[in-house]
């Protein structure tokens, strides 16, 4: 029998002593900024939780998994404690934190936030209730890059979830093929790269239907894909000004078109003492590029949030055949945040 008092678990904890990321203290940080930050992480005492299984005289038992929203996504929960046979069909698994866990068996490709609703853990002999899976799906894809007679090698691509968290890497074989099996149902974005080369997906296709930049993948689906990449990259630079006079420490975002779709492509700077800057690695593509002044706690990633400030940006063009940086000819002006 294990003391009470040494029967603990250690909870996921946030800025700042929060538990819960819905609780959790934002931190402000503007450039130049250096911050030191104390998290403590406390012992609470550990749940002791029930489940059921099916076949209980197997020697495997299929564990439910334990996820914790973090923010936007969800992270798997590892207990801390053991998992033992109470009677047969019934088991107990201990060293669990008080809170609020999605319940759920091992998630296919892309269920990093599972379907399930959230559930109060908070009482020793709860039972965990598993959730019924949709079946997965398959995408088949077929990749070619515009311009180029052949791929280029260690081509990868990258499925992206409805979060823009990557959850799959391929690699494109020499046919220009790659598989992703085991694929839970929602919608995604892809994204492609070789080791010290970014592509972007210019067309999309299925089966002779354009799809743009997002898939939406139905339960138990096999979808084909033809996929069209543009490659290379470039510099963008230019001065911010405000009334002809340079202005220091703006934030710079570079805005891609359909910002939606097309959140990898976002890039940003901060202007120095001359109102200089620079957005490196840049692709391929029509974009605005915004100026803000003290923008530095602003959602800048986020379509509805820079929408305001793309009506007074500077639209550019990249091509892929630009050779050396791209210099703005005239200074993009400084919005007030």
């Amino acid at each position: 029998m294990v003391d009470r008092s040494l029967d603990v678990a250690y909870p996921m904890t946030f800025y700042a002593n929060a538990t819960e990321s819905d609780e959790a203290t934002p931190i402000p940080l503007r450039g130049g900024d250096r911050i030191q930050l104390d998290i403590h992480v406390n012992p609470a005492p550990a749940l002791h939780l029930l489940f059921r299984v099916a076949n209980s005289q197997g020697d495997a038992i299929s564990m439910p998994q334990l996820q914790k929203r973090t923010f936007d996504t969800a992270d798997w929960v590892q207990p801390g404690g053991t998992m033992q046979m109470l009677s047969p069909g019934l088991v107990v698994i201990t060293g669990v934190a008080a809170g609020r866990y999605f319940v759920g068996n091992q998630n296919a490709i892309g269920d990093s936030a599972p379907q399930s609703a959230e559930v109060e853990l908070s009482e020793n002999g709860q039972e965990l209730q598993i959730p019924t899976s949709e079946p997965p799906a398959s995408i088949k894809a077929s990749v070619q890059v515009v311009g180029a007679s052949q791929l280029p090698q260690q081509l990868m691509l990258v499925l992206r979830n409805a979060k823009q968290r990557p959850v799959a890497f391929q690699q494109v074989n020499p046919q220009g093929e790659v598989e992703f099996l085991d694929v839970a149902p929602g919608q995604y974005t892809l994204m492609a790269a070789t080791a010290n080369k970014p592509y972007s997906v210019l067309r999309m296709s299925s089966e002779g239907t354009a799809l743009g930049h997002a898939l939406n993948i139905q339960a138990g689906s096999s979808v084909t894909l033809a996929i069209s990449l543009i490659g290379g990259e470039g510099n963008v630079e230019g001065f911010a000004k405000r009334d002809g006079k340079p202005v220091a420490g703006a934030m710079i975002v570079l805005v891609p078109k359909n910002p939606e779709s097309n959140r990898e492509l976002f890039r940003r700077d901060q202007s120095d003492l001359d109102g200089s800057f620079s957005l490196r690695s840049v692709i391929p593509g029509l974009y605005t590029v915004v100026a803000i002044e003290n923008g530095w706690d602003l959602d800048w990633s986020e379509p509805g949030v820079i929408a305001h400030y793309c009506q007074h940006g500077r639209e550019i063009q990249v091509s892929d055949r630009a050779e050396g940086p791209i210099h703005l000819d005239s200074a993009v002006e400084v919005q007030a945040k």
